[in-house]
């Protein structure tokens, strides 16, 4: 039985504070979600900023987020990206941009690989336009054999008992379907 229907049941005040309890949690699960859904957009992309590079110092990421198209990290300081990518266990430390330079504090990709990898879908794509109509491999990177069932497509051949198959019908007309016997 539903929680609701239970307090309804109930009755005094209990049906009141069920209903108000319910608000309650959908509200915070919304919240939940939302924030969730930050910090998905958050690793993803981190994850395009970084591509292949080992080390970027805060100030260089929080640049490249911010010039991202449609971002919402407009306003987003270090304190606030420090406390968005703690939950991941990825710490800013002393790091050198590029192998070279001074440094200073940022962030180094592998701390963040476990996230990528767990969180986020794979990036790896298959570019369609290397592949010919003449290759067997396709886009997906499965092997295509279509000789090898291109007999499944054929007709079912003609005949029965007195026709073989590969004969044609008496008079060419197609066969009738069997009859029961009375």
């Amino acid at each position: 039985m539903h929680p609701i229907a239970i307090a309804d049941l109930a009755g005094g005040s209990w049906p009141d504070r069920a209903r108000r309890a319910c608000i309650r949690l959908v509200n915070a699960a919304a919240e939940a979600d939302a924030d969730n859904s930050a910090s998905l957009r958050l690793l993803t992309d981190l994850r395009s900023i970084f591509g292949a590079t080992d080390k970027l110092y805060t100030g260089t990421i929080l640049d490249r987020l911010r010039n991202i198209e449609d971002s919402p990290w407009a306003d987003l300081t270090a304190h606030q990206l420090a406390k968005a990518l703690r939950p991941f266990e990825a710490h800013p430390k002393d790091v050198r941009e590029g192998g070279t330079g001074p440094p200073r504090k940022g962030y180094d990709r592998a701390d963040l690989d476990d996230a990528f990898t767990r969180y986020l879908k794979p990036t790896e794509t298959i570019n369609v336009a290397d592949t010919t109509a003449t290759e067997p491999e396709t886009a997906t990177g499965l092997t295509s054999h279509v000789a090898d069932v291109a007999g499944v497509a054929d007709p079912p051949p003609q005949g029965n008992r007195d026709n073989p198959p590969g004969d044609t019908p008496p008079d060419n007309t197609p066969e009738d379907p069997p009859q029961p016997d009375p």
